[in-house]
């Protein structure tokens, strides 16, 4: 048994407890925060290989098909796009504490090619919650609305415009895996 501090009160808690005796709170010992990072860590590297993956896979042979040009070739780059948000957002599923209560509202390829994602999933309390998380374009960084540059960072790369909608083809991957 390790004695904590209450997330609530800041008082101090047993590791043990299964409610604060000073506030109530349920739960009160806030987890290590090295748990955390290494999360964030490792939603960071599946995002990075998936982006990977995805442009490997995607890439269009130049050796043998005619050079296209005009509407065929802006929409094979916006199915790549759409594939590429479906895989991250396959990979953001993989994060959440309840799997399986993870639902897409919106996904969107913004201004920058940035992914943005408007998500509904069960929080820590068995409550449903509604985030929003902008993931850049090479997957090098992932901003959530607990982070303080995320208002900025949505502003600047989704809300001046969507370019391509993916809403559709990420909720269909999430369907089918």
């Amino acid at each position: 048994m390790v004695m904590s501090v209450c997330r609530e009160c800041a008082k101090p808690a047993s590791s043990e407890a299964k409610a604060c005796p000073h506030c109530g709170v349920p739960n009160p010992v806030v987890p290590d925060g090295n748990a955390a990072r290494g999360r964030a860590y490792i939603v960071i590297g599946l995002l990075i290989i998936t982006t990977i993956v995805t442009l490997v896979i995607s890439k269009p042979d130049h050796t043998t098909a005619p050079a296209r040009t005009g509407v065929a070739e802006q929409d094979s780059h916006e199915d790549r796009q759409r594939a590429n948000a479906a895989n991250i957002a396959l990979a953001l599923r993989k994060t959440m504490r309840n799997p399986k209560t993870f639902e897409v509202i919106s996904a969107h390829v913004g201004q920058y090619n940035a992914l943005c994602y408007q998500y509904r999933a069960e929080n820590g309390f068995g409550g449903m919650s509604v985030e929003r998380v902008v993931v850049a374009p090479d997957a090098a960084w992932m901003t959530t609305e607990r982070d303080d540059e995320f208002a900025d960072r949505w502003n600047d790369q989704c809300a001046r415009g969507s370019t391509i909608d993916a809403t559709s083809a990420v909720q269909a991957a999430l369907r089918w895996y």
